[in-house]
């Protein structure tokens, strides 16, 4: 995932908020790893969703008054 598909991911989920558009290009050479998260989960990792991060991190914000 890039900050390009975050950006994507917030605007989607709260488009009140005014997310400045990023360039596909901001990240490159940034190159997707799929076998270690798998090796991973099979260890007993669980990975948190991100639209959950994104929400809580939302949350977190307004309760503290950073965002409204």
């Amino acid at each position: 995932m890039s900050l390009c598909d975050l950006a994507s991911q917030v605007t989607e989920l709260y488009p009140d908020y005014e997310v400045p558009k990023l360039p596909e290009d901001t990240q490159l050479g940034l190159v997707r790893v799929e076998a270690v998260p798998k090796k991973l989960m099979a260890l007993g990792l669980h990975f948190t969703p991100l639209e959950k991060i994104i929400k809580d991190a939302v949350e977190s914000l307004r309760r503290r008054g950073c965002i409204a």
